[in-house]
């Protein structure tokens, strides 16, 4: 009687289980898959910067496809999602799709202060208690220097120092962890 109502349930379990663990790995964000790897041999997704200024967002890969939106700010950091030979399909901080010639992007890292109710404050050291040698406004650019655990050195205006990592767009959270 106990076999029997077992392997009834436990048919129900073991299909429980593959639902869930096939539901738990379509939910992560992209960046779950470190091992994905685009036409140029780097990993995908990745951060870099835009290098020209105005970059065209491009519907499609290719000068022929329409402009979306066109990026002038040097240093503005996006996310590689995708590429080919010539061109790399990104997402801006705003979440916007397209198209962009590789060779007007960087590898030279930098990230935006997350909107906040208040100026982020920038440390001297990567603790809460440290010094405060800046206040940052919502929206700034700043290169992206390194990151330990939960805190990013950031450089932006002349000032350098220390900020949580939770403040940035435009660095992963698993990025930085081999310290």
């Amino acid at each position: 009687m106990i076999s029997v109502f077992f392997a009834r349930h436990f048919r129900f379990f073991v299909a429980g289980l593959i639902v869930l663990v096939l539901s738990s790995t379509l939910a992560f964000p992209s960046y779950a898959e470190p091992d994905k790897r685009g036409a140029s041999g780097l990993p995908l997704p990745r951060f870099v910067s835009i290098k020209g200024n105005p970059v065209n967002l491009r519907q499609g890969p290719g000068t022929q496809y329409p402009a979306l939106l066109t990026f002038k700010r040097v240093g503005w950091p996006v996310e590689i999602l995708d590429e080919n030979s010539n061109w790399r399909k990104i997402r801006d901080y705003d979440g916007d799709i397209g198209w962009i010639q590789a060779n007007l992007l960087r590898g030279k890292r930098s990230v935006v202060l997350h909107q906040n109710p208040t100026a982020h404050k920038l440390r001297k050291r990567p603790d809460e208690r440290a010094v405060i040698t800046a206040y940052l406004q919502p929206g700034i650019v700043a290169e992206l220097e390194d990151c330990d655990g939960e805190w990013c050195d950031i450089r932006v205006s002349g000032y350098r120092g220390w900020t949580p990592r939770v403040s940035l767009w435009g660095v992963y959270p698993h990025e930085f962890a081999e310290k």
